[in-house]
């Protein structure tokens, strides 16, 4: 078997792929990384009610905005977290989405470089594409929307400031909102922590999913472009995917998560949309960050493992390799 021709010729192969792999060759399963936010990978673009940043989350009291210092390709991987609203009143907006400012290479430096969907305003000097994966209204409900063009600028539809949005309510035993006939069941508890997951395709898809208790079907919730509607009833579909695909390729999402009172989702929920006057003592928490993807502008600090799978899944490959270097080998001798 080791004399035959055949095992030469692929080890020789073989010696030529490991050198390219080694070398940062790109490979299909292989090119996306793995990133836990260190503390020293976040910052705050304000914070007025005492907030803390961690290793990979933060917990916000009252006003404040915590945010990656790097903008991230999302494209065909995701972005996960375990969020906590227990502590959330009812009327404050918390959150946690991405926008895609226009960066140096240095990456986001805070309130300086921030845009978003409502953009041109105040806080948003210009508009950028936003995307939110979840803002709740305290802990009666949630929503997750598309911001993808300016206002002014359907086409003649699109997500505009109004945005293509989902709604779900929280199961709570406290005030919550009226649901309509026809809206879907709650199944996800406020009191409790719950997962979140936005997966993105190559092609600019989102796809959103909430879990509570290992994913079982009755305690999961998971929306895909038929579940977001603008009111005109339009959906997102090619023209927004293929904007969301621009965006995160040239500019790279950040990654923030603020808490503030003005607007909240849910018009038939307990103070209506403006909600709370304030978001004093309103408190949530993320933590477990990870992202899966490439980092566009800025650095971010890469997991180990078990969540850093680029290595497991190029020794992966190396041994099917051999598996079927020797299997090529006894066919041929």
């Amino acid at each position: 078997l080791f004399r035959s021709p055949h095992f030469a010729m692929a080890m020789s192969r073989f010696a030529a792929w490991h050198a390219l792999l080694a070398a940062g060759a790109p490979l299909a399963s292989a090119t996306l990384e793995m990133y836990c936010p260190t503390v020293e990978d976040l910052q705050w673009d304000y914070n007025d009610g005492g907030g803390v940043l961690f290793d990979q989350g933060w917990e916000i009291t009252g006003g404040a905005r915590a945010s990656t210092k790097a903008s991230f390709n999302l494209l065909g991987g995701y972005i996960e977290f375990t969020m906590d609203v227990s502590q959330s009143k009812p009327g404050v907006n918390t959150n946690v989405y991405s926008s895609f400012p226009n960066l140096t290479d240095a990456g986001y430096r805070g309130t300086q470089d921030y845009c978003d969907g409502q953009g041109p305003n105040g806080p948003s000097p210009y508009w950028c594409l936003e995307q939110d994966f979840i803002e709740t209204n305290g802990p009666m409900l949630f929503s997750s929307t598309w911001h993808t063009v300016e206002r002014g600028q359907e086409y003649p539809h699109g997500c505009d400031h109004h945005g293509c949005a989902a709604e779900h309510h929280f199961v709570t035993s406290g005030p919550h909102c009226n649901r309509s006939e026809g809206e879907p069941e709650p199944v996800i508890e406020s009191a409790r922590s719950f997962r979140l997951r936005a997966t993105f395709t190559g092609g600019g898809r989102m796809i959103v999913t909430l879990s509570q208790d290992d994913e079982r079907k009755d305690n999961l919730v998971e929306l895909a472009d038929e579940h977001y509607k603008h009111w005109d009833g339009s959906i997102p579909g090619e023209v927004e995917h293929t904007i969301v695909k621009q965006y995160m390729q040239q500019q790279g999402a950040v990654i923030l998560s603020s808490q503030w009172t003005g607007w909240v989702p849910g018009s038939e929920c307990p103070l209506g949309p403006a909600g709370a006057s304030s978001p004093a003592s309103s408190k949530f928490t993320v933590k477990d960050l990870v992202l899966r993807g490439r980092t566009v502008k800025g650095t971010a600090t890469r997991c180990k493992p078990p969540h850093d799978i680029s290595g497991s899944v190029t020794s992966r490959i190396t041994e099917l390799f051999l598996m079927c270097l020797v299997v090529h080998c006894l066919v041929w001798s």
